[in-house]
């Protein structure tokens, strides 16, 4: 690796990981899925319209500088556009 976390390379998808005839000696380099990249000032619809427009589910989040500063799922967009979802995964308390 270069060592400069900072630099965004993709994503990976754990449906990639687990596909059955996938070589256990494949490098993860060629597993690595082009990232949706919005910026953090992006405002909740724009960002929702970006991840619809682009058939993802989760978008990397950069700073005004480039680094990287989170990551940002659809489920997240829509509690915070309609409120709490639940749903399997979610523990009940």
């Amino acid at each position: 690796g270069t060592g400069d976390s900072e630099v965004l390379h993709g994503v990976l998808h754990l449906e990639d990981v687990l596909t059955p005839d996938l070589d256990p000696a494949s490098p993860v380099v060629g597993l690595v899925r082009d990232a949706v990249v919005l910026p953090e000032a992006m405002s909740l619809p724009d960002a929702l319209a970006a991840l619809v427009e682009s058939d993802d589910r989760l978008a990397c989040v950069i700073d005004e500088y480039g680094g990287v500063s989170g990551i940002l799922t659809a489920e997240d967009l829509a509690e915070e556009i309609i409120g709490e979802l639940t749903d399997e995964h979610d523990e009940k308390v």
